[in-house]
């Protein structure tokens, strides 16, 4: 999703998506098959992965699955279904019907040039500075999103669990850094 021109454009890089399968997965078996791997020394969990996949899916001995790497709750949707069309040819999972559901959009947009992120650290509410720890503000919107502001003028906005949500986010802090920077000013 995209909108606007180049300042204040919201560019979304990643959605997380989880579905359930409803049932035991034999993750254990997955590097025997094309397109899925998994290496349970290190994590409990598989991942399905092929050609035609934007980003992976992550699937559990439970059933559950999580998309992350797509840019759209439609892309990480195609992304649970297709894996579990590829686990079923495989045999590990019998047909049952999907309810996906979006957990998170992370997105940049760009707010200016450069901000005075000491100035408006201190003019937000609900935010935290502490450049020891990290190199930007870090402020709470109203609608429970999550927005990262740096100095050059570039935010990461995350947290959001639809495309609606994300816009709300982006209007508020928009809003709140035009109103922070002209009362500096």
């Amino acid at each position: 999703m995209r909108t606007g021109g180049p300042r204040g454009a919201i560019r979304i890089v990643n959605v997380v998506s989880t579905a359930d399968l409803a049932q035991k997965i034999d993750i254990a078996s997955f590097n025997s098959y094309d397109s899925l791997s998994s290496d349970l020394r290190l994590y409990r969990c598989g991942y399905v992965k092929d050609s035609g996949m934007d980003g992976r899916v992550t699937v559990f001995g439970s059933g559950k699955m999580i998309s992350v790497g797509t840019r759209s709750a439609a892309g990480s949707f195609g992304e649970l279904r297709r894996a579990a069309r590829i686990l079923r040819g495989h045999g590990l999972a019998s047909r049952r019907r999907l309810a996906p559901s979006v957990r998170n959009i992370v997105a940049s947009v760009r707010l200016g040039d450069g901000l005075d992120i000491e100035a408006l650290s201190q003019a937000l509410p609900r935010s935290l500075y502490e450049p020891e720890q990290f190199p930007g503000v870090i402020h709470r919107t109203t609608r429970g999103a999550v927005a990262l502001l740096f100095a050059s003028g570039r935010a990461v906005l995350v947290g959001a669990a639809s495309e609606g949500a994300l816009r709300e986010a982006h209007a508020e802090v928009s809003g709140m850094v035009e109103r922070a920077l002209a009362q500096k000013n």
